[in-house]
């Protein structure tokens, strides 16, 4: 066999190789560009409705998490909770005669686990409870995927790059009404 002929062989191989991967990978890139903008949509109407009402309930938290499920990927979500508070500032702290008049603004982080605890608490006895939060508040929700995705998997098989995580995306705003 010549080397023309090999040359031929080796041309038509990668011809047919391209002509299938590149629609493959191209289709595989829509499908992550769909599932980011679901993604988006579902965290940005979830921090929105946050915003609005003050508060978290559990039933919002799980249709949250399940319409994120239904994309097909697992996903962390993870939520912290920024409260201003006001604190004196004393010039001995263990007494509280030596108040000098000044007063801090100090803000208080309440993290993902507090929070889930509240919504779900350990004990089975007592009913998942609405995460309240005051005007003025500050919330951020981030999602970040546990698993890799089609296209990602195979452009790190083929063009050996690395990258840990699909998507990550973090929203977040002031709390502007407050739920009585």
């Amino acid at each position: 066999m010549s080397i023309k002929a090999l040359w031929q062989i080796l041309a038509i191989l990668m011809a047919v190789l391209l002509m299938i991967m590149f629609p493959i990978l191209n289709s595989f890139e829509k499908e992550d560009d769909f599932t980011r903008i679901q993604i988006l949509d579902e965290l940005d109407y979830f921090v929105s409705k946050i915003k609005q009402s003050g508060s978290i309930s559990r039933r919002d938290y799980e249709l949250f998490s399940s319409s994120l499920n239904k994309l097909g990927y697992p996903f962390e979500i993870k939520m912290n909770h920024y409260k201003e508070i006001y604190v004196p500032v004393y010039d001995n702290p263990s007494d509280y005669t030596s108040f000098n008049g000044e007063i801090k603004r100090v803000e208080e982080l309440f993290t993902d686990q507090e929070i889930k605890d509240c919504l779900y608490p350990r004990k089975s006895d007592e009913r998942g409870k609405t995460y309240y939060m005051k005007k003025g508040d500050y919330i951020t929700v981030s999602v970040k995927s546990k698993v890799k995705s089609k296209y990602q998997k195979i452009r790190e098989t083929f063009l050996n790059t690395s990258n840990n995580t699909f998507f990550y995306a973090k929203l977040g705003g002031l709390i502007q009404h407050e739920a009585y």
